[in-house]
Formats: structure tokens, sequence, C-alpha cells
């Protein structure tokens, strides 16, 4: 749970709307803690709606490539309590690549 403050950070100023803070909070994530599975739930929805789309596109693909059967259904998911934004990441993950 090193990293949990980050991945906490990044959502609570997507919630916010601050994307500024909200990608400063990713790209630590990304620069401290590159492979670690479980940031890619939360890095590759906000790269999509800080607008780093294709980033976010080419971190799903990268992640496909070495688990071919993941997709949202078997995935171990974030606890966001908060509905919306729990839909707003899913919807993300879908439109980068992740299978639902």
């Amino acid at each position: 749970h090193r990293f949990r403050h980050l991945r906490e950070l990044a959502l609570g100023c997507l919630v916010i709307g601050d994307l500024r803070r909200a990608t400063t909070a990713v790209d630590q994530l990304i620069h401290q803690a590159p492979d670690l599975l479980r940031n890619e739930i939360v890095v590759a929805p906000i790269l999509w709606h800080t607008g780093r789309c294709d980033e976010a596109k080419r971190r799903i693909e990268q992640l496909l490539q070495r688990y071919p059967d993941l997709n949202q259904r078997i995935m171990r998911q974030t606890h966001i309590q908060d509905a919306a934004l729990a839909a707003r990441c899913a919807n993300a993950l879908t439109l980068a690549g992740l299978p639902g």
C-alpha cells in the first residue's frame, strides 16, 4: 500500500475537478511505481480524463500484452465509493481499450 496515498490523491483531485493536480499525482505514481498493476486501474482513467488519451490507450495496450485475458469484470477493483466517479473511471477504461 506504499503508493496508495498517490492513487487516492489523484482520484480526489479528479473528483473536485483539479486536473492539474490529478496529473501531477499520476505522473508521480507512474515514476515511482511504473509496473504496479493496481495503479493502472487509476492511472489510465485519470490520463484519459486529463486529455492524455493516447497515453491511456498505450498503457492499457501494454497491460493487455502482459495479461491478455484481463478485463474489467475480473480485475481487482479500486474501492471508489462515489458511484458517479466509479462509472467515469470504468467508462474511461473501456474507451482506453480495457474490455468490460
